[in-house]
């Protein structure tokens, strides 16, 4: 398979597509498109909604923020926008590829001592890279979501509100019941 097909594949067709990854295991182009497509996420988070925004939602619906000052809560919405933004590009750049090598050294510790597989990290490392595939779709549409939203009205913790928890009253249904 080329590389478009078993892009397309991981979500339509898994099967043939992994047993393909298998067989090889590229990792490189996957990878890039979740860590490239997540890039342009927090950059057009930053620009359309802002961090300093987000930041002064996050604090001023925190109940442990609520008794302080106005100029209190003013500097620590300066402080985090200030680093919320470098933290969200040093994320994608680099949290993604980390949590993928580390992903895949546990599966194939799993594989190799559970399942008696035999493996490579090689391929489950490309195993893993595809499965990001998922994640780069979602990404997608919660990009698309920012742009057609109200920035007062886009939620980054849940942008696609895909769940039963959007239809329960925030306000007096338990956190856990809505997330």
């Amino acid at each position: 398979m080329g590389e478009l097909a078993r892009l397309a594949g991981v979500l339509i067709d898994p099967k043939v597509a992994f047993a393909d990854i298998l067989i090889r295991p590229r990792w490189w182009v996957p990878l890039a498109l979740a860590v490239v497509l997540t890039i342009a996420y927090t950059a057009a988070f930053s620009e359309r909604v802002g961090w300093e925004r987000y930041m002064r939602h996050v604090i001023d619906t925190n109940p442990r923020t609520q008794s302080l000052s106005v100029e209190q809560r003013e500097r620590i919405v300066e402080q985090q926008a200030r680093f919320a933004g470098m933290f969200a590009y040093a994320g994608a750049a680099l949290a993604l590829p980390a949590v993928a090598l580390v992903m895949a050294g546990v599966l194939l510790f799993v594989f190799k001592l559970v399942m008696d597989a035999q493996i490579s990290y090689r391929q489950v490392f490309a195993v893993t890279c595809y499965s990001y595939m998922t994640s780069v779709v979602v990404v997608a549409l919660s990009m698309l979501v920012m742009f057609l939203k109200d920035p007062d009205d886009f939620d980054l913790q849940d942008p696609l509100g895909a769940h039963l928890g959007v239809l329960l009253d925030p306000q007096t249904t338990p956190a856990w019941q809505v997330s």
